[in-house]
């Protein structure tokens, strides 16, 4: 699940939800290190999370990886399989490329920590483009971070 809007104080609203259904959740909010936040919801501030039936648990491990737009899970098998939710910044807001870029670091640094012992994946909000025919910044800066895990 990517781009909830839930803040910090909020997480027991889906954690409750998903325990009656049967999961388990692992959320990440964006003000989860922000002492004082302001109740407004704005755009571009959302968070991630993971969820997954109760009966899985025994092979699910919730990794600590990345800051509060990303959020991993190591999946054991025979290989394990890291699937790593993500919501990249959106433009506007205040959000600077920098923030976009750095959110990408985090991904490249959880790639290489994980490639030569688990297949990878990860879905989510990339807010850019690897098809759009009229490219922009952010569609490049993606495409950069695809080429180096690739």
């Amino acid at each position: 699940m990517q781009e909830h809007w839930v803040h910090s104080w909020e997480k027991n609203k889906i954690e409750d939800f998903m325990d009656n259904l049967n999961f388990i959740s692992h959320i990440k909010c964006y003000d989860d290190e922000i002492i004082m936040d302001p109740l407004e919801r704005k755009r571009g501030h959302a968070g991630v999370a993971i969820c997954y039936k109760k009966d899985i648990a025994n092979c699910v491990e919730k990794l600590n990886d990345g800051g509060n737009r990303v959020i991993a899970i190591r999946i054991n098998s025979a290989k394990p399989i890291i699937l790593i939710c993500v919501y990249l910044p959106t433009r506007g807001n205040k959000i600077s490329r920098d923030d976009y870029i750095a959110v990408l670091d985090e991904l490249v640094e959880i790639v290489l920590k994980y490639r030569q012992s688990s297949d990878i994946l990860i879905g989510g909000d990339v807010n850019a483009s690897l098809h759009r025919s009229s490219i922009n910044v952010r569609d490049n800066d993606f495409k950069n971070f695809y080429l180096k895990i690739n």
